[in-house]
């Protein structure tokens, strides 16, 4: 392992042993104390979205944070696929 992926690696385990490392996780129901979505509008299910769709979008926060959902997992694993890269990430 060549240096800069030994010293990730290990303030990664470091993080985890502390119980401080994050990753994204695409959650259910909650209650968000912590992004722009404060008055509950985009997932208060306040916009009416066209027929069939069932993802929310807006103002919201970091998805570390406010919430990841699938479609932007799936949009990132779609633009990988077409720049034949490993991984993409959408902000």
């Amino acid at each position: 392992m060549a240096y800069p992926d030994f010293f990730l690696q290990s303030k990664l385990d470091a993080r985890a042993a502390d119980s401080a490392l994050r990753r994204l996780q695409v959650r259910g129901d909650l209650i968000d104390f912590c992004s722009n979505d404060y008055l509950g509008i985009v997932h208060g299910k306040k916009i009416q979205l066209p027929e069939g769709k069932d993802y929310a979008h807006g103002s919201t926060g970091s998805r570390l944070l406010a919430g990841h959902s699938k479609l932007a997992e799936e949009v990132e694993e779609e633009i990988a696929a077409f720049h034949e890269g490993a991984a993409a990430l959408v902000f």
